[in-house]
């Protein structure tokens, strides 16, 4: 036994050595300000202890500490040995988060869990070297990609959709609840590419063994173990739901493609050729489903059906859609549109979607509007709530807008929190020129205040040459630019985003012809043909 023991050792300690190496390039990267538990070190520790001090930071030389090292490898290769973890890895602090986001019905709090830092690290070590491929349509918690594209290809089909004459209906869902709720053996299924089958069962046993401890105001606590879920706050958590609900709705919705779904969704790329169905986008647990409609009454009643379909497949995975957070974007185009639409809302009432009916719905933080204009494409209510956004924050700082600090702190501060909540969102959008001046004159107003009436008598060039602010056309040119670039360097993501914005659709509404852009090309793309 002892020779079977020093012979296992022996084997785990490249593994436990390369777990530490692992460990101290995290904390050399990320951030050392999260919060702990309060039996636990704080990060700032773990990473003076391990990696030491950055003479660039800190103006001073690396000074590590040996022993604490030599004790944190033997103790990765007895992880390794053992096959086990310490009992402290598995308990957590749990502290509600309220959720603010201003719908009705839709309150309560968030529980995030604390957890030991170095067991965060290590787990995020185990999860970077497990290989999973995610969805042609997937975008939450996956690697370079970002909501502005999930956007864009939302728009830019219901926009082609209804230049062909086609009505639309856009569902968003919403996951109730979506790491706690989630079953075990739904969970495993992010964890098949894991490095070895070692790391599949310390993932696995990482939300399996887990404890959480609460403690109300009256210094009353109590350890508690779910039967389902990850736990939300721990390195991987976000991505293993990300992947697991992903796999679920893509099986579904293979199963459940509709006649006019498969006509009028897939879109043939203009490079390759490849078919590719834009009919649903995922984001974490928000996802909305693209369905092409053809008569008001049984439309409603098709969607109807669908959303039971939906629920009942997701009910033994653990996983509920929020009524609540349930909303239907109809798009009705042509001249009778009123008339269909108002026959269509009538087919709604009795049914579980009529609560549901909306002209504006909120997707990943950018609204989204029933009807798609020829001026502004549909995106006036998303300038109004950048606006209200932006002097939101411009009313937190108020006293420092008045304060003695100097203009070009001033100036750094604005940028930062007011002109970030103003543009936040608009690359996706197509703005007219009606829109981008109400922006710069909303702007100009707050530079002007910045100033404290230097600029009395002074044009709107020479306050923006003085305070050395670029227009916000300028900027949006730039971030759009930047955000191309950054697509085009992703081979998935490229033909993704071609397919959705100049690919053929039906084979009959082509965005291209003779290499030039149609005459009803789709204005995403006039857009970037000027930038």
């Amino acid at each position: 036994q002892i020779t079977a023991g020093v012979a296992a050792a022996d084997r785990s300690t490249p593994s436990g050595d390369l777990d530490f190496e692992a460990i101290c390039n995290r904390l050399r990267l990320c951030s050392t300000c999260f919060a702990v538990p309060p039996w636990s070190c704080p990060r700032i520790f773990w990473s003076l202890a391990l990696v030491g001090l950055d003479s660039s930071k800190w103006n001073a030389a690396g000074v590590q500490a040996p022993a604490f090292q030599d004790l944190t490898r033997s103790l990765l290769r007895s992880i390794r040995t053992q096959d086990a973890t310490p009992l402290q890895w598995n308990v957590s602090w749990g502290q509600p988060a309220p959720k603010n986001n201003g719908k009705v019905g839709v309150g309560g709090h968030r529980l995030l869990y604390l957890l030991d830092p170095l067991s965060k690290d290590w787990t995020s070590t185990l999860w970077q070297d497990t290989r999973w491929t995610p969805a042609p349509t997937m975008f939450g918690f996956v690697p370079e990609r970002r909501r502005e594209e999930a956007i864009v290809i939302l728009q830019v089909m219901r926009d082609r959709l209804a230049r062909a004459g086609i009505a639309t209906a856009a569902l968003f869902y919403d996951i109730i609840n979506a790491f706690p709720s989630l079953v075990w053996s739904t969970v495993d299924i992010s964890l098949a590419g894991a490095r070895n089958g070692q790391d599949r069962a310390f993932l696995s046993r990482r939300y399996r063994e887990a404890i959480c401890i609460i403690a109300d105001f009256c210094g009353r606590s109590g350890a508690f173990r779910t039967g389902s879920g990850n736990r939300q706050g721990d390195g991987p958590a976000a991505q293993q739901f990300s992947i697991a609900f992903g796999r679920l709705w893509q099986r579904h919705d293979a199963k459940k493609h509709g006649i006019l779904e498969l006509l009028y969704t897939v879109v043939r790329e203009p490079i390759s050729l490849q078919r590719v169905y834009l009919g649903s986008l995922l984001f974490a647990g928000d996802a909305v489903k693209l369905f092409p409609l053809y008569a008001p009454v049984s439309a409603a009643a098709n969607l109807a059906r669908r959303l039971c379909l939906l629920r009942s497949f997701l009910a033994p995975r653990g996983l509920a859609l929020s009524n609540d957070k349930l909303q239907l974007l109809p798009l009705w185009p042509g001249r009778d549109c009123s008339i269909r639409l108002r026959r269509f809302v009538d087919a709604l009432q009795g049914s579980t979607l009529e609560k549901a009916f909306t002209t504006r719905a909120k997707y990943l933080g950018v609204q989204v509007e029933a009807q798609l204009n020829a001026r502004g494409r549909g995106c006036s209510s998303e300038i109004e709530v950048r606006i209200a956004k932006a002097r939101r924050a411009w009313l937190i700082y108020r006293a420092f807008w008045t304060s003695p600090a100097p203009l070009t702190r001033r100036l750094l501060v604005y940028k930062a929190a007011v002109r970030t909540a103003l543009l936040s969102g608009l690359d996706a959008q197509v703005l007219p020129r009606v829109y981008v001046d109400r922006l710069e004159t909303w702007e100009m107003s707050r530079l002007r205040a910045l100033l404290r009436g230097d600029a009395r008598g002074q044009n709107n060039a020479w306050v923006r040459e003085y305070c050395r602010v670029a227009s916000l056309a300028s900027m949006l040119r730039k971030r759009r630019l930047a955000w191309l670039r950054s697509i085009m360097k992703i081979q998935d993501i490229t033909w993704l985003f071609l397919a959705a914005v100049a690919g053929e659709l039906d084979d009959n509404h082509c965005q291209l012809n003779n290499g030039h852009f149609a005459l009803t090309a789709n204005p995403w793309l006039r857009l970037w043909q000027r930038r």
